[in-house]
């Protein structure tokens, strides 16, 4: 008798609902409230990176969905069902997948969707050697920023504009990619907490996706710095399963790349983060206290 091709149907039958808490969409977000405030949360649609299916070795299962920021929806909340329907139509999940899972209650952490994102740095042919003085705006008239440079100061530059997180805590982006070294980065931000301006940032970050938005970012950007930097200068904190870390450090400047893979408690995030540490004394600023 010829095996059949067809793969079987599968049930729709979703974890029973109750009245711990209620899921819904209104106005492009999705809203969570309940019993248990760690899943409390208002997520606007746009802005959601990627969403996987958890179930967990105790037979309990939710969507977990991120935008920038975690977020768990259980899927025995009041509108779990319709919630999912109206996601997995917008975004295509795997039905058969979340069904089969859900309903034998088999442990997976899969990805149901993720939002691909355009490559966001390069890694130039030049051979610069200016890591650890700063780095260069590329704006029409390139502009050389030291890391020296005090927050008072940046606020005056016309090619760097602040936003505001909270009503202590700031942003600093630019209105042009960043050049440091030999890497070009698209989306080079700094943070920081109100308090003294006549400092410099102590750290800035990027995120670095290339063009499959996978780990050959972390390799790409590991094979330049190791060529930029001097052996002595290198550290490989770990390279692990779920986690690669590498660490470059010239003058109290310290540049590492780290990339996060799906595991037990992680997430693939899909791209590197670049960041960058300035660990330098200032005596002057404590002088000055």
């Amino acid at each position: 008798m010829k095996k059949s091709n067809i793969i079987p149907e599968y049930r729709r039958i979703f974890p029973e609902e109750t009245i711990n808490g209620n899921i819904s969409i209104e106005n492009n977000k999705i809203l969570c409230t309940g019993n248990n405030d760690i899943y409390k949360c208002e997520i606007d649609i746009i802005d959601i990176q990627y969403i996987y299916l958890k179930v967990t070795s105790e037979k309990r299962s939710f969507l977990y969905v991120f935008d920038d920021k975690e977020n768990w929806l259980p899927s025995n909340y009041t509108g779990f069902s319709k919630v999912y329907n109206e996601l997995s139509e917008k975004f295509g999940f795997n039905d058969k997948a979340f069904f089969t899972y859900t309903t034998k209650n088999i442990p997976v952490q899969m990805q149901l969707w993720r939002k691909i994102h355009d490559p966001s740095y390069r890694i130039l042919d030049g051979y610069y050697h200016d890591y650890e003085s700063g780095f260069e705006i590329q704006s029409p008239e390139k502009e050389f920023v030291s890391w020296d440079t005090a927050i008072e100061n940046l606020r005056l530059n016309p090619n760097v504009f602040f936003e505001g997180l909270s009503n202590d805590h700031q942003s600093i982006k630019f209105n042009f990619p960043v050049r440091i070294g030999n890497i070009l980065l698209i989306n080079f931000n700094s943070s920081f907490y109100n308090g003294r301006i006549d400092a410099p940032p102590l750290s800035f970050y990027a995120e670095c996706f290339n063009k499959s938005n996978s780990d050959k970012s972390y390799n790409e950007l590991k094979k330049r710095l190791k060529k930029d930097f001097p052996q002595k200068n290198q550290t490989m904190l770990y390279e692990r399963s779920d986690q690669k870390n590498y660490c470059f450090v010239i003058n109290s400047m310290q540049f590492s790349i780290c990339y996060t893979y799906d595991s037990e408690f992680f997430f693939d995030g899909g791209y590197t983060i670049f960041s960058v540490k300035n660990e330098r004394e200032y005596p002057e600023l404590l002088i000055n206290a």
